[in-house]
């Protein structure tokens, strides 16, 4: 009698945090809209939800460079978070989670995700840029520049944008000392989202890529 093969087990581990991001997915700005609203979506409301905060990020980068007021910070820094971690959930559950919670949403096509997905990547950047502009005292190593050119506010402007690409592409960073544990901490959760964002990118773009010998109706005739 030969002995049965076992059963595969259920992949407990993906299936509790599948869960989790589940419920996180419950408490985040667009669930809100769609639930208050008693709306599904569309792709014309969820191009311009995504379009709509990239523009946010947009104006309030250059912006943070004067003078907020202390409640102003906290608003943008709150609403601008809250929106970081919405990307994120969003791209586990679409990315990691997606067999396991079965077709509950259906992607429109793997293009239009990539796009968006890519005004996500470049929205986190400028959200980064945004805090880093508003801790400029606590964020560059001493002597990395001259005095005057960081007084130049489009010197400095450059250098911290650039210094959040690097941050997210290459999860490193050249101008930037922490000496805050604010900044410190913003760092560190950059670095952390950077790795993963950056893998659903190049995820996302390597799906795009034609299969040898196929032709662009997929047929390969």
């Amino acid at each position: 009698m030969s002995p049965k093969d076992p059963s595969p087990g259920k992949p407990i581990l993906t299936e509790a945090l599948a869960r989790f991001f589940e419920f996180l997915e419950r408490y985040t700005f667009f669930s809100w809209v769609r639930k208050t609203f008693h709306w599904e979506g569309s792709p014309r409301f969820v191009e311009g939800w995504v379009v709509s905060w990239l523009a946010f990020s947009i104006v309030s980068f250059p912006l943070s460079f004067l003078q907020w007021p202390s409640v102003v910070c906290w608003l943008v820094g709150s609403a601008s978070a809250y929106r970081v971690y919405e990307i994120v959930v969003y791209a586990a559950n679409t990315v990691l989670f997606r067999s396991v919670r079965g077709p509950t949403r259906p992607l429109r096509s793997r293009e239009r995700y990539a796009v968006l997905i890519l005004i996500n990547y470049a929205e986190i950047i400028l959200w980064f840029a945004t805090y880093y502009s508003l801790l400029r005292p606590h964020i560059f190593a001493a002597g990395m520049f001259p005095q005057e050119l960081m007084h130049d506010a489009w010197f400095a402007a450059f250098v911290i944008l650039r210094e959040s690409v690097v941050m997210m592409v290459a999860n490193t960073t050249g101008a930037f000392a922490p000496h805050s544990t604010g900044a410190l901490v913003l760092v560190t959760v950059q670095m952390v989202i950077g790795i993963f964002m950056t893998l659903v990118v190049v995820a996302r773009l390597i799906n795009l890529l034609p299969i040898p010998g196929a032709k662009a109706d997929g047929t390969g005739r």
